[in-house]
């Protein structure tokens, strides 16, 4: 990969990159003192950091605060555009792509370049490499993760980008520390046991959980849940 280039060209504008996530008190999606305020709830800076990780693991993110990530992805057929998995977008730091024959399904649109571009001869005799891709050509939508490309040297379209990026949020959203106000009560009417016992008059029910998280926590946490890195 090239090194790392630190300009930015997005729908959205530019956004300052936040610190390194790092294990101090600034670092808490949510602190017990606003917790207590905004929701009454008594929650411990452990607890807070015990729930950092049941969201983390079901958001399938390493965290919610900026972070720096690097995917390699597949651009469909006769597009110039891919999508990059953990949104919201902060900055690009370097991008590259190669061009590929890849599947037989894309046989038409080789020959059509066959015939337009004598140079891909020589992409196709030699394992393919990967070309710098000038981040000033590219454009990128911060909240939807949509990046456009430019063409490659060879005036064809790539077939995969690798792409490093730095992703996440400056602020926690509101609905993320509501989950962990839910979360942490469910934490606290369960304790270390996964069941709950429920009676009334002479009925009895026991019910089991695999997951701290609540109906409403996963509600919650939704929006912020990686589904697909393609």
């Amino acid at each position: 990969m090239p090194p790392l280039r630190r300009t930015f060209q997005a729908n959205a504008g530019v956004m300052a990159a936040a610190p390194a996530v790092s294990s101090t008190d600034d670092t808490l999606y949510a602190a017990p003192a606003d917790l207590l305020a905004l929701y009454g709830c008594v929650v411990t800076e452990e607890k807070i950091r015990a729930i950092h990780s049941i969201i983390d693991s079901h958001c399938c993110r390493p965290t919610l605060w900026p972070y720096e990530y690097e995917h390699q992805l597949a651009i469909p057929a006769d597009r110039q555009e891919t999508r990059l998995p953990v949104t919201p977008v902060i900055r690009l730091l370097a991008a590259a792509g190669r061009y590929g024959y890849g599947r037989r399904d894309r046989q038409g649109y080789n020959h059509v370049y066959g015939n337009y571009n004598a140079l891909l001869v020589l992409a196709g005799a030699a394992r393919p490499q990967w070309t710098e891709i000038s981040l000033d050509a590219c454009e990128v939508d911060a909240a939807t993760g949509q990046i456009y490309l430019p063409y490659s040297t060879l005036i064809l379209p790539y077939s995969m980008v690798r792409v490093r990026y730095e992703a996440g949020y400056i602020e926690i959203p509101v609905a993320v520390k509501m989950a962990i106000v839910e979360i942490a009560n469910n934490m606290a009417a369960r304790g270390v046991s996964d069941r709950q016992r429920y009676a009334v008059g002479r009925v009895a029910q026991n019910f089991t959980s695999d997951s701290f998280l609540t109906p409403l926590a996963k509600q919650l946490l939704q929006p912020y849940v990686i589904t697909s890195l393609l």
